[in-house]
């Protein structure tokens, strides 16, 4: 049943109530229904939207106040039609543009640049980049440091925390590289 009420657009308990007034007993959304009650029940569904149609008057449209002092201001006979963000986007298929035509359709924005984000102008990037570091959080990280890209070009691939704790120390690249024989 519960199938049958998600085809035909309505809720389960909708079609339970619709089943029990038509005279087919149903105790639950889980139960199965026969091919013939599922005819009964559509042709029950198309008779009742059928005469909601033919007996729904058709409103007349009241002039609005605000519209009607607006084109007595501009001495027009009427004003063009707002269409709403979801008429829009219905009236074009996906495919085609935002005015109908096949163009591509528009480039997304880029994301931020990460540099820019944390505050890098040009020349400290290229300056980060000269020395091997292209990430800007590994490059904020020397900073945090107190490590600029000159020392971290003299030491080489030296990790942020050898180097804090060799200056801590005292002690230069030399002294930390091992012995040659």
């Amino acid at each position: 049943m519960y199938e049958v009420a998600t085809k035909l657009e309505i809720g389960s308990q909708e079609l339970l109530r619709r089943l029990n007034a038509l005279g087919i007993f149903v105790r639950s959304a889980s139960s199965t229904l026969e091919p013939a009650d599922v005819l009964r029940v559509r042709e029950s569904l198309k008779k009742r939207s059928t005469l909601r149609q033919a007996s729904a008057p058709i409103p007349a449209e009241a002039p609005d106040p605000i519209e009607e002092a607006i084109r007595q201001n501009l001495g027009v006979d009427h004003l063009p039609t707002r269409v709403s963000r979801a008429n829009r986007a219905r009236s074009f298929p996906p495919s085609q543009g935002r005015f109908g035509d096949s163009r591509a359709p528009r480039a997304r924005r880029q994301p931020p640049d990460p540099w820019v984000m944390r505050l890098f102008d040009s020349q400290d990037r290229q300056a980060w980049e000269a020395v091997g570091i292209h990430d800007p959080r590994e490059a904020e990280e020397f900073l945090i440091a107190g490590i600029t890209p000159d020392d971290r070009r003299l030491w080489g691939s030296w990790s942020v925390r050898v180097i804090k704790l060799a200056r801590a120390a005292g002690l230069t690249q030399a002294d930390l590289e091992p012995p040659q024989v």
